[in-house]
């Protein structure tokens, strides 16, 4: 086992290129994640693991900015949200979302250790994807 240090955005980001993401209204596939693709389940598996980790954190900071969302926000029809701009032109910011962008770019910003089980490059050849997995490709080990 090895370990990463990421900042928390980029956990997040490291969960979608893993897990990939679906529209919550419409429940179309938006990015399928390198998950669904077809490779040994010996990487599967270690992925998988990997995966949970980060999804508890995302679990974490979701709720997190709910709770900003609440501090910051306002309620109106049983729903509490933060309006970007206080007029309908979008000229004057409302300050509360200036608020809630801040202290959650700080926790974003913050980093955090993450255990992880090294893939070997050759895992990855049997693999044909159309997408991009940048933060997963730190987690290659080039021999």
């Amino acid at each position: 086992m090895e370990k990463i240090k990421l900042s928390l955005n980029d956990a997040l980001s490291l969960e979608f290129e893993l897990n990939g993401a679906v529209n919550p209204q419409t429940k179309e596939v938006i990015f399928n994640g390198l998950l669904a693709e077809k490779m040994s389940l010996k990487t599967k598996y270690w992925l998988t693991k990997l995966s949970d980790k980060l999804g508890s954190e995302k679990k974490t900071i979701e709720g997190l900015r709910d709770d900003l969302i609440k501090k910051f926000g306002k309620e109106e029809d049983g729903q509490i949200f933060i309006k970007p701009f206080l007029d309908e032109e979008g000229k004057e910011q409302n300050p509360d979302f200036i608020s809630f962008s801040q202290e959650m770019n700080d926790l974003l910003l913050e980093e955090k250790e993450f255990e992880y089980n090294p893939i070997p490059l050759d895992d990855l050849g049997e693999i044909s994807t159309e997408g991009r997995y940048n933060l997963v490709f730190k987690l290659v080990k080039e021999d």
